[in-house]
């Protein structure tokens, strides 16, 4: 049985009950029609004998009236009644046979003949009612008792009212005689024979209609009786051959969605065909192609299962195989470095023992060699812990400006090498001059930092780098960072950008070829950004530079207490003591007018920014050139409001600064205080402005440390706090020490990492609050640094470990045995664990 046979018949089925019911209705409208005129034929028909019997009555009365009393008046409304009868006058209207002329006869109503109106006879009104031959058979003997009587009345209305003397005792004795009775009566049997064969008519005629009324009535309740069970045998249809198999398939369904693939419609194990037995042909269809689908789902999924056991397997070796590797490289980089750091401690003494030029040069470039390998031994150990998840973060109180200056430095160098300008851009006055601690992994963002800028100097061969760093937003607990490196270097296209923090990626193989690295820098500065919570992203374009932007939230460490000693500060990266630089009273700094002298504009709006935000609430004015520097401060003289502090660029063109500034003093208007700025060394310019005066030379970039002391050098300016002894200042060896796995990226030889301990005592320092983690921390990375932190903190250590646990660590230290150290240490301390 097919959906579409069974749709089809069922429709034309109900289409043709549908069509005999209307057809029923409209019969039985029509019948029911007939059957209302038949009554209101009755009704007229009664009306009309029934207006006959009381005519009649009311003629008699009139003519006795008239024959009693002789009043014209009767005479004329017999005569009007006679003339409505025949058809001769219209009645009045409104017309009521049954009181109209009782109330003209009483004189309550005026009786007046209208001119027009329908005149119809007695004949005419029983022809339009449709009476028949026996109807107007005893209309005949009607009319002819009717014209009887009108003989005697007409002697009647003689006697009272005719020529000569009225005669009412004649006229009454007319109307009163028994012949007149006679006739009355006669007239009497005619209207009720008229009356009888009217109501016989059309009762037969109301019954007729009653009949063929109830025959289509019973007709139409027996077409509804067969709709009704038409609907009913198709509800059983329907029920049986479509809504149960479509709820058969609907459970199917509901059991495939909750997992169970193996419900078939029709019971477990049934096949794809079906037979008519389930329903129509079309759900029959429908239930095989979901049996087979459904047996297909749970066969894939049988082989997907397969494969996914596989695949967990084949992962699960991958993942043992990756950390097995992460594990050798981790373990095989930790044993490299041991002897490295030997090997370029031992080549750093070579070189400072006086060599012959031939020997210096040897082991000037095994010492280069052996720096770069570890370099890359460095990378490899970062890459492999962030890998393996074992990279943590060490959050601490840290100076931004300290990060910013250590990772300036470690690319410096290089930068002077290429002759390239690098540029500070911190413009935050509460980053430079407020103090404000942040808290954060110091040493991981210098890391971050100093690959951006590494890069950046790697990848530019001329123009400048610059290093911006702007408060985005800032709120009682954290500051919200943006830091951006750009650079004027070769650029990238989109296809470089995608894959530019890949591991072991690099822009494309000439890129690598040119200008050397592993790939693993911007890979390793990511995973830290994510670490961190923040991100990193490029912009960059071919043959315009490419920016590096950092964004991240860092906490805020409470302030000091007022009037607490500044102390010593430690480099993050390189946990080295050094001296903080004077801070500057402020009521000193609103008098400065200080006028920048550079042919860069980026450098002149960084020492703009600079300016402003270590205090500097004058006037802060920027020239290009030496020529326009003259004019301005001859202008600012002329006015009576000279500068008091000009930086210099000392790298300008023509190249002779120090010619420059000799000629002013021999034009008789010397210059204010200079403080020179070089891209070169600042030695060459303090040797080349010697006897000139100058305030102060330094590298560049201008940053807040050296601009401070340059402030409080100044004649008048005194510092808020005092000098730091020179006891307490950064001892030779913590001077050069630098992080090898931050000068790596710079393409620098390392500082003096592997100088004996016993020398690097000779110059003891107190050590940072947080030494230990500190040596902890360097002595498990292997980092020469330890050697740069350990004079700091021997003294200390001394007291804290006990004397011999001490002379082992210092002993291991000079034989560069960063493992043995560290095992001393930790045999010493167990106790002690590192803070987050």
């Amino acid at each position: 049985m097919r959906l579409r046979r069974v749709t089809m018949g069922f429709s034309a089925v109900a289409l043709l009950s549908l069509a005999l019911n209307a057809a029923l209705l409209a019969l039985i409208l029509r019948a029911h029609g007939e059957t209302v005129r038949a009554q209101e034929q009755r009704r007229q028909a009664h009306a009309l004998t029934s207006g006959l019997q009381r005519e009649a009555e009311q003629l008699a009365s009139l003519v006795r009236a008239f024959a009693a009393s002789g009043q014209p008046r009767y005479l004329a409304y017999y005569a009007d009644i006679l003339a409505i009868r025949a058809g001769e006058l219209a009645p009045p209207a409104p017309f009521e046979p049954a009181t109209y002329w009782k109330d003209v006869i009483a004189g309550l109503r005026a009786h007046r003949p209208p001119p027009g109106g329908a005149r119809l006879s007695i004949v005419a009104r029983m022809r339009a009612l449709g009476f028949g031959a026996e109807e107007f058979r005893a209309l005949a003997r009607v009319q002819a008792a009717t014209a009887a009587l009108q003989r005697i009345e007409g002697q009647a209305f003689d006697a009272a009212g005719g020529h000569g003397a009225p005669r009412l005792e004649l006229a009454g004795a007319l109307v009163h005689g028994d012949r007149y009775n006679r006739l009355q009566a006669e007239l009497a049997h005619a209207l009720v024979a008229l009356d009888g064969a009217a109501d016989s008519r059309t009762h037969a005629q109301l019954r007729a209609a009653q009949q063929r009324l109830d025959h289509l009535v019973s007709a139409l309740l027996a077409c509804l009786l067969g709709g009704l069970a038409l609907v009913l045998t198709a509800a059983w249809v329907l029920r049986r051959q479509v809504l149960r198999p479509i709820r058969v398939l609907s459970r199917a369904a509901a059991a495939l969605a909750a997992g169970d693939y193996s419900a078939r419609v029709g019971g477990h194990g049934a096949s794809a065909e079906l037979d008519d037995s389930f329903g129509v042909e079309e759900l029959a269809a429908l239930g095989g192609a979901y049996n087979g689908m459904a047996g297909a789902i749970e066969q894939d999924l049988r082989r997907r299962a397969a494969a996914q056991r596989a695949l967990e397997r084949a992962r699960q070796d991958a993942d043992d195989a990756s950390r097995a590797k992460s594990m050798f490289l981790a373990n095989m980089s930790h044993e490299i470095r041991t002897p490295m750091n030997a090997i370029i401690g031992m080549a750093y003494l070579a070189l400072q023992s006086g060599l012959p030029p031939r020997q210096h040069g040897y082991v000037s470039r095994m010492q280069q060699a052996a720096t770069a390998l570890l370099a890359l031994i460095n990378d490899i150990l970062d890459f492999s812990k962030a890998e393996a998840g074992k990279m943590e973060l060490a959050p601490a109180p840290f100076r931004l400006e300290r990060v910013l200056a250590d990772a300036l430095a470690l690319v410096q160098p290089r930068a002077q090498e290429k002759e390239l300008e690098l540029v500070l851009d911190l413009g935050d006055r509460e980053l430079v001059a407020g103090g404000a601690m942040l808290v954060g992994d110091a040493l991981r963002l210098g890391q971050v930092l100093t690959n951006l800028l590494s890069n950046a100097v790697k990848f530019t061969e001329r123009g400048s780098v610059r290093l911006a760093v702007q408060v985005e937003r800032r709120d009682a607990d954290s500051v919200a960072l943006r830091i951006g490196v750009r650079d004027t270097g070769i650029g990238m296209d989109r296809a470089q950008r995608e894959r530019l923090f890949q591991e072991f990626s690099q822009a494309d193989g000439s890129t690598t070829r040119k200008y050397g690295g592993t790939g693993l820098g911007l890979a390793i500065s990511h995973k830290l950004v994510g670490m961190m919570g923040g991100r990193v992203w490029a912009d960059s374009a071919p043959g315009e530079g490419s920016r590096f932007t950092v964004a991240l939230r860092l906490g805020r460490a409470p302030a000091p207490p007022a009037g607490a000693p500044a102390g010593l500060q430690t480099s993050p990266q390189t946990g080295s003591p050094t001296a903080p630089a004077p801070e500057v009273a402020a009521q000193g700094m609103a008098a400065l007018r200080v006028l920048v002298v550079d042919d860069l504009a980026a450098t002149r709006l960084a020492s703009q920014n600079l300016l402003r935000a270590a205090g500097v609430d004058g006037a802060v004015d920027v020239v290009a050139s030496l020529g326009a520097a003259r004019a301005r401060l001859e202008a600012a003289r002329q006015w009576g409001r000279p500068y008091t502090l000009m930086l210099l660029d000392w790298d300008l063109p023509p190249g002779d600064c120090a010619a420059w500034l000799a000629s002013l003093a021999a034009a008789g208007s010397a210059p204010p205080p200079v403080v020179a700025l070089t891209v070169g060394d600042p030695a060459l310019a303090e040797e080349e402005s010697a006897g000139l005066g100058l305030l102060a030379c330094l590298a560049k970039p201008l940053q807040p440390a050296g601009l401070r002391r340059a402030l409080a050098a100044l004649p008048g300016m005194a510092p808020l706090s005092p000098p730091v002894p020179a006891s307490a200042g950064p001892g030779p060896l913590a001077s050069r020490a630098e992080p090898a796995a931050r000068r790596r990226a710079a393409g620098k030889p390392p500082a003096p990492q592997t100088e004996s301990a016993a020398h690097a005592r000779q110059a003891p320092q107190d050590p940072p609050h947080d030494w230990l983690d500190r040596l902890r921390r360097l002595l498990a990375d292997c980092d020469g640094d330890a050697l740069a932190l350990w004079p700091a903190c021997q003294a200390e250590a001394t007291r804290l470990l006990g004397r011999a646990a001490a002379r082992r660590l210092a002993g291991a230290l000079d034989q560069f045995d960063f493992d043995q150290a560290l095992a001393v240490l930790t045999a010493a301390t167990p106790q002690q664990e590192p803070t987050p």
